[in-house]
Order: C-alpha cells, then structure tokens, then sequence
C-alpha cells in the first residue's frame, strides 16, 4: 500500500509530520544538555554510571533533516532521521529515569509526542529481572514473552508492521525555523 499524500492523513498524524522536524531538533539538544550532564558528573549516582556504561557519543547533526515515517490506518511512527536512527538513542528517550529530564528540556508536550511517534527501545542488560517486576513499557517480566521485540547487539527493539512508509524532508527557513519541505511516498 502506497503512502497517503499529506493531505490525506488524519488530523493528528499530519500534525506529528509537520511538527517532527522541530521535535527532532528539540531532542537533539536536550540530548545535548544530558551528554553535558553526565560529562560534568551531574547526575544522582545510579544513572551516572548506568549512562556512562551505555550512551552512545552524540553525533552532529546535518542541516537538512530527512525522517522516514511508517504508519497503518490511524497510527504512524518516526523510524528514522535525526537521533530517532539510533536504537541506542530509542532507548534513552524512552528510559523511565529520564523522564523528567527530557520533559524539563523538551518541554512535556513535545516529549509526549516524541514518545508515541518513536518507537521504543531498550538496552540489553544481562541482569536478571527481579521476581514480581516488569520491564517498562512492555508489561512483560521476561524477554522471551516480548512478541514485538528484536534483540540487535546491545538493544532490544520494538518491531511494528507497517503498511506503508514515506520519507519527509526538513529544512530551516529564513527565520530559522525548521519547516517541511517535501513528503514522499517510499516503495
């Protein structure tokens, strides 16, 4: 099945495309004050070390900002473009101990929406998962009962069947601000 012309998304799915770019950016820097962060040793202990053992080293980003988008029906998702092509950087936005950080610097609205549009994904710690517990965002107490998840490496990655997929790109305008510039289906 083909992409839907832009136009033809529903309402909150075109403005997820729209707004993406902007988002993305938004990450990039609050990831920015986190590698900052942890660089400075500013962080409660726990999470210090947790983030030194498995944050990846930030990269630039480019100026122009291409984002694949995949979607079926109602619901589409960011599956690459900017730190949403890393597993690895996934993972971070969507760890439960940072949750307040990345509200803080990305403000909640844009974090929430980052969320939903992101697909999750979580670092493959060999540690055994405590009776009674469950692993965040999956309601499971093991791997194995994960139906949706694929280990690559280190990661673990949430894997949705999508029925179409489209690839848009973001540029800065005059002003500066990220706008969509061209959106197009992908075979």
């Amino acid at each position: 099945m083909p992409a839907p012309s832009l136009a033809d998304l529903p309402t909150a799915s075109h403005d997820a495309v729209a707004s993406a770019g902007y988002r993305l950016t938004r990450w990039q820097a609050a990831r920015e004050v986190l590698e900052h962060r942890v660089a400075k040793k500013r962080l409660p202990e726990a999470l210090q070390s947790f983030l030194e053992k498995w944050m990846p080293r930030l990269e630039n980003s480019a100026e122009a900002l291409e984002v694949r988008f995949e979607g079926r029906e109602d619901e589409i998702w960011l599956v690459e473009g900017g730190l949403a092509s890393s597993a690895a950087e996934r993972a971070l936005l969507h760890l439960p101990a940072l949750r307040s950080l990345w509200a803080q610097e990305l403000r909640q609205a844009h974090f929430e929406a980052l969320r939903q549009s992101v697909p999750q994904a979580w670092f493959a710690d060999d540690a055994v998962i405590p009776p009674g517990a469950v692993i965040a965002g999956l309601g499971v107490a093991d791997w194995s009962q994960a139906r949706d998840v694929v280990r690559q490496e280190k990661l673990f990655v949430r894997v949705k069947e999508a029925s179409w997929a489209a690839k848009a790109v973001f540029h800065r305008d005059a002003k500066g601000h990220i706008v969509l510039r061209d959106w197009q289906a992908m075979p």
